[in-house]
């Protein structure tokens, strides 16, 4: 995987895809490559608050990540397969 800093020259942004046991989010570039990768688990049965606090906290780790290089990511794009009750968390 490229260093972040290579991303320098390029338009990156910090992609989130949660799962129901995996959070995966990447510091991607305009030609699709990762630079940077975080692999967390989604902790569903903690409940919605814990998962959102998950996500927001990987996106901050990658956001900071990029900046230590000068890089600002331009923006933030998710995917979730479906949606979880507050009463399960699943």
């Amino acid at each position: 995987m490229p260093a972040a800093r290579e991303c320098m020259s390029r338009a990156c942004i910090v992609a989130v895809d949660v799962g129901g046991s995996v959070i995966n989010a990447a510091l991607v570039d305009s030609s699709g490559v990762r630079h940077a990768a975080r692999r967390i688990p989604t902790g569903g049965s903690d409940g919605q608050e814990a998962v959102m606090a998950r996500i927001e906290h990987v996106i901050e780790d990658l956001r900071a990540e990029a900046r230590l290089h000068g890089i600002e990511p331009v923006a933030t794009g998710g995917w979730c397969p479906g949606s979880s009750t507050r009463r399960t968390g699943r």
